[in-house]
């Protein structure tokens, strides 16, 4: 989020601890300055130009004012800035408050889209009512609560591609930082939007209408490395600067094999900055009466969620996805086929059992100037020396009126051509499938399928199971059934 750039960009500012309030002047505020644009000129150059005062402070009394100067808005806004005030707080602290945005605003950049070309792009928003404010513990040097909300905010894009309108009747958030162990910081993030409109129209695109009443966000990076984290930005900020330039030139060459020696340095500067940034990573996502509406047709969600993680104990990755979709309704849809839509489905693909060292080695095999299959070969046979790498699906499941599918999935590969692996699905309703697949016409291609599946089941309680295993052989069993046998091919022994 902007607001979250924002506060990491103050919380730098703000390193060193205030003076007195009555002690505040304007050689402190040049002070200040000087040291923010050295900090920033570390980061962001030579890839991009930095002004010669990209933060402005003057010393008022006992606060400084803030401003952050936006190049190139145009709109009625004044200042054409983001301002914000700046008081001595408790226990050597800064109190940062009255974070405002300009508004109305607008900006025009031009942005390359491929093949050399360029376009440009008008953007201009306005906002109702807005509020900010955080607090920023010099000795930690970043933000440690922080608080925002807009209310009203409108906003529109449009290009020779289309045009996008969004509103949104709030959008809220929240941070927090805590001293976690070995000098870390562990960080926290939550937002949340009401009444969100999203209008689209582009001029080779069909138009497309999304709603949604509800949107939450929870964020929680742990165990964060802020040295670390620092030279993630400064190798990001190069990267895409190299990107922008490779983007600009007609017939340019985006992939690795074709970069130019300081852009492949910039990639692998970023991937040894990333190591042991941060050792956890977990974020959630929901949304509340989410409807869609394009090409005559519409879709409607009661409930979405999306989750992620990243952890790595013990110097081994694992890394999951979660996704919950219900309440599910298609308005268009012919009323004897709304018992076939789902009301519920849930997955969550993990991957784990990938050393750190062993992905970082490969990674940067990968970006050497050289590299090609046989050069990556011994990186490749690391990553799977150490009991293999597993990928899995847990907590499947899928229900319907009167039908519902559940299981879950191990794969473990012990390397790029050695595959094995189990499998238990768990199923009720599926006769009702059959009979409905027998009685409609328009549903007789899953019919072979669904009776296929049911002569392999066994019970399991008041439905039916399915125990599947393969192995490097390619050898497929289920239920005790070799699937080659019925193939019609040879057995496996």
């Amino acid at each position: 989020m902007a607001f979250t750039r924002f506060a990491v960009l103050l919380g730098a500012l703000f390193a060193i601890s205030p003076a007195r309030a009555a002690d505040l002047s304007s050689a402190q505020a040049a002070a200040l300055e000087a040291q923010l644009h050295t900090w920033l000129a570390s980061l962001v150059e030579p890839a991009f130009a930095l002004p010669t005062r990209p933060v402005q402070l003057t010393a008022e009394g006992d606060h400084l004012s803030v401003l952050l100067p936006i190049a190139g808005l145009d709109g009625d806004a004044a200042p054409k800035a983001v301002t914000a005030i700046a008081r001595p707080g408790e226990h050597g602290t800064w109190v940062v408050s009255d974070i405002r945005l300009p508004s109305p605003a607008s900006i025009s950049v031009t942005v390359p889209v491929k093949d050399g070309k360029r376009i440009t792009q008008h953007t201009s928003w306005a906002i109702g009512e807005q509020q900010g404010q955080m607090v920023i513990d010099p000795a930690l040097g970043v933000v440690t609560s922080s608080n925002f909300a807009v209310h009203g905010l409108d906003v529109r894009s449009d290009s020779e591609l289309g045009h996008t309108q969004q509103h949104y009747d709030l959008y809220s958030g929240e941070t927090t930082a805590m001293p976690a162990a070995n000098g870390r910081l562990d960080f926290a993030e939550t937002a949340r939007v009401d009444g969100m409109r999203v209008h689209s129209d582009g001029h080779d695109q069909p138009s497309f209408d999304l709603t949604a009443r509800k949107l939450s966000a929870r964020g929680d990076l742990t165990g964060v490395d802020i040295g670390q984290a620092s030279r993630v930005v400064a190798a990001s900020t190069k990267l895409i600067a190299a990107s922008m330039a490779a983007a600009s030139t007609a017939g340019g060459a985006h992939d690795l094999k074709h970069m130019r020696p300081v852009d492949r340095q910039a990639v692998r500067t970023l991937l040894a900055a990333l190591n042991d940034v941060a050792l956890g990573l977990r974020g959630e996502e929901t949304v509340d009466d989410l409807a869609i509406q394009a090409l005559g047709q519409e879709v409607k969600l009661a409930h979405v969620a999306i989750g992620m993680g990243v952890e790595a104990p013990a110097r081994k990755l694992r890394a999951s996805v979660k996704l919950a979709l219900e309440g599910f309704a298609a308005p268009q849809l012919p009323h004897e086929y709304a018992d076939l839509l789902p009301t519920r489905i849930a997955l969550e693909p993990v991957v784990s059992g990938i050393g750190t060292a062993d992905l970082e080695r490969l990674m940067m095999a990968a970006t050497e100037p050289d590299a090609n299959e046989q050069t990556m070969a011994p990186a490749v046979a690391k990553v799977f020396a150490d009991g293999g790498v597993t990928v899995g699906l847990e907590n499947v499941r899928i229900e319907m009126p009167g039908t519902s599918l559940g299981g879950k999935m191990e794969v473990r590969l012990l390397g790029p051509q050695s595959v094995q692996g189990v499998a238990r699905i768990e199923a009720s309703g599926l006769d009702r499938l059959i009979d409905r697949a027998k009685a409609d016409p328009t549903l007789s291609q899953a019919l072979p399928f669904l009776i296929l599946a049911r002569g392999l089941a066994k019970p399991d309680g008041e439905g039916l199971a399915w125990d599947i295993t393969f192995d490097e052989s390619r050898k497929v069993v289920v239920n005790g059934t070799d699937l080659s046998q019925i193939a019609g091919g040879a057995p496996h022994r």
